[in-house]
């Protein structure tokens, strides 16, 4: 086991050299070595804690060459064990949450498809002339001063798998009567119209 007063002169000497000067690079190499075989290293029972401990030591070698490491937390070996093994931390707690960001975009896509495969083919119909919205009509129609609320955004959200009047309300900061009461003049004509068009007279739901 080498001792720390001499891994100690290592990073006194590696912050002492110029950066193209290759001494530097081997007390660097020196210093990883001892390291990554040091059972003062953090270490976690992750499936990514590999990852995340080379792109560490990565981020440690490119911030040692650019000079960017801080002496005082990295200028003797206790405070570069400590230092490194919080940087290991955040490292791995950024890959899990990249993880479980990435899973639930992954669920949330299944779901919705699912949901997509038990509407009928009309309501599929004029959800294509919702998003569409060739004329640029839906989206023009709205409420007087709350462009946000216009047709096709209130029909879309009203859709299967549709979203209830609160919660649509409270997205846009308006009340529900204020709502639906919109929806029911301007948006359901409109509904209607289209399913006749498509010879299939439907009545959706209001509230």
């Amino acid at each position: 086991m080498i001792p720390n007063h001499l891994v100690n002169q290592w990073i006194t000497k590696a912050f002492q050299r110029y950066l193209e000067d290759t001494e530097r690079q081997i007390y660097l190499t020196r210093i990883l070595s001892v390291l990554t075989q040091s059972d003062q290293l953090w270490s976690e029972d992750s499936p990514l804690y590999d990852e995340a401990l080379q792109q560490t030591l990565s981020q440690f070698c490119l911030d040692f060459n650019t000079s960017n490491l801080d002496v005082q937390a990295y200028g003797e070996w206790s405070q570069l064990v400590q230092s490194f093994n919080r940087d290991l931390q955040q490292q791995l707690r950024c890959l899990q949450a990249t993880q479980d960001e990435n899973r639930l975009e992954r669920e949330d896509f299944s779901s919705r498809k699912d949901s997509m495969k038990v509407v009928s083919s009309l309501t599929m119909q004029i959800y294509e002339w919702v998003k569409s919205d060739i004329k640029g009509e839906l989206r023009a129609t709205h409420l007087a001063n709350y462009p946000a609320a216009n047709c096709q955004t209130l029909i879309e959200r009203r859709l299967p798998p549709e979203q209830s009047w609160e919660e649509i309300a409270a997205d846009l900061g308006l009340s529900v009567p204020v709502i639906s009461g919109f929806y029911q003049q301007e948006c359901l004509p409109r509904l209607r119209r289209c399913a006749m068009s498509k010879n299939a007279l439907a009545r959706p739901k209001a509230c």
